[in-house]
């Protein structure tokens, strides 16, 4: 009885918070007191430490092997971070559905739209913080050849909040193949000085494709300004306002800055430069356009089209690296003594921008549900504060600085086919992540 009171006091006071919020339409220059937790590393430790009872966490399990049991995906990664303490870090099931080669700890997912906060966000900060780039210009302050078009005057924060009028994407590969047949001087089957970009396995394509993709972008339809609407496209040409401004690519800039610093060793684009195949798990068979098994090359037919680095997709890790990354943005941009970026960065771009309207979203990041009640990537008891993104690929990273709480959870639901949706249908991934905030409360009884 105590418990249910407790969680519905808590879910009130969420709701309250979200109603009583000021009027006003936009956040920046108006950041409230918050505390960050000490500077951490996050260590492994029994959840008993974190003043979680062992026995609440093997709920996680019975979902998880449950999921696996109704095909909504053949194996995954489950990480748990509380108070700086990893305490729960688990592999289940298997790469494929043959059930040949087993899940570990050390495997690396496809992480899919979780690139854009763990690799194109966390790189606009950074550059905000070394002042090179402010998110109230606009697009061609920094892509000039924009300055002509109807997306040259977009600024940045509409961008991140993915309210700039950009379409949700465009299937840039379907229109390169004809009748099941690939179209002329498109795609090489070895890789050549016309064709240095490689898609995927056997698969190349010509090195102006990238401009013939940038330029649909540019010319494609623009919708209402301050309209909500999810959208790739301006990730895609946030990479390029990233490269300009940092001299580097963005796989190299993420990597110099975060990745490497930190010890993410997973984490990455290209991971088939840096890994064996067995390390990487399989996220489709494609036989429509790639027309084989998509392994170790990116899931999303863009980024693979722009060679495996995009500012929406292209990003791979194994779950504990991706916690790691969640705590520091938790710790206000600090871990291991290092400062990575500066607090109230961070307090700006995980809060929502915007009071009015319909959009939940923080800068790069995905907030919860601005109706609890309503459907959400985290869970019915996150609160106001957390914020994390998912991805297409069945991934999902989430933080929660009301609890300390980090939540990982990686698979790839898309195997072999895409159409696959078990793994939403279900919930699965948001009831683990209600799991443990029930397991929290109930410390606290």
């Amino acid at each position: 009885m105590r418990k249910s009171y407790l969680l519905a006091t808590h879910c009130f006071v969420l709701t309250l918070f979200i109603l009583l919020q000021p009027s006003c339409t936009y956040h920046r220059g108006s950041l409230p007191d918050r505390e960050f937790p000490p500077v951490i590393r996050v260590r492994s430790g029994m959840p008993e430490e974190a003043g979680i009872r062992s026995e609440l966490l093997k709920q996680v399990d019975s979902v998880v092997t449950e999921g696996i049991r109704q095909g909504a995906y053949p194996g995954c990664q489950v990480v748990v971070v509380k108070d700086g303490i990893m305490i729960y870090n688990k592999a289940f099931g298997y790469h494929t559905y043959d059930s040949v080669a087993l899940v570990t700890v050390s495997d690396i997912y496809d992480l899919a739209s979780i690139t854009k906060i763990a690799a194109t966000t966390a790189s606009v900060m950074r550059l905000t913080d070394m002042g090179k780039l402010d998110l109230e210009e606009s697009l061609s302050t920094y892509i000039p050849l924009l300055a002509d078009s109807d997306k040259g005057a977009i600024r940045l924060v509409d961008l991140l909040t993915h309210q700039a009028g950009f379409m949700p994407w465009i299937p840039f590969h379907r229109t390169t193949i004809q009748d099941g047949e690939y179209l002329f001087g498109i795609y090489n089957d070895h890789q050549t000085e016309d064709f240095p970009v490689q898609v995927a396995s056997g698969l190349f394509i010509h090195k102006h494709y990238r401009d013939t993709i940038l330029t649909h972008i540019i010319k494609s339809d623009l919708g209402p300004a301050g309209e909500y609407v999810y959208s790739d496209l301006g990730f895609i040409l946030l990479k390029e306002v990233i490269e300009g401004l940092a001299g580097e690519g963005l796989n190299d800039f993420s990597d110099h800055h975060l990745y490497r610093p930190l010890g993410l060793s997973t984490m990455g684009f290209r991971p088939l430069d840096r890994f064996e195949p067995t390390w990487l798990i399989p996220s489709e068979m494609d036989t429509l356009w790639r027309r084989q098994v998509v392994h170790g090359t990116v899931h999303d037919p863009v980024a693979a089209m722009l060679g495996g680095v995009s500012g929406h997709a292209g990003l791979f890790s194994n779950a504990a690296d991706l916690a790691v990354l969640m705590q520091v943005f938790l710790n206000g941009g600090s871990y291991g003594g290092e400062q990575y970026f500066n607090e109230n960065t961070v307090m700006e771009f995980t809060r929502r921008q915007f009071t009015a309207g319909n959009n939940r979203r923080g800068l790069g990041f995905d907030k919860p549900a601005l109706n609890p009640d309503k459907g959400s990537p985290a869970a019915y008891s996150a609160s106001p504060m957390s914020f994390g993104h998912s991805g297409f690929t069945g991934a999902l990273a989430w933080a929660d600085p009301a609890e300390n709480l980090v939540f990982v959870f990686l698979s790839n639901r898309t195997y072999p086919d895409q159409n696959n949706r078990k793994l939403i249908e279900k919930n699965i991934r948001t009831n683990i992540h209600q799991f443990l905030y029930d397991a929290i409360y109930d410390a606290k009884l």
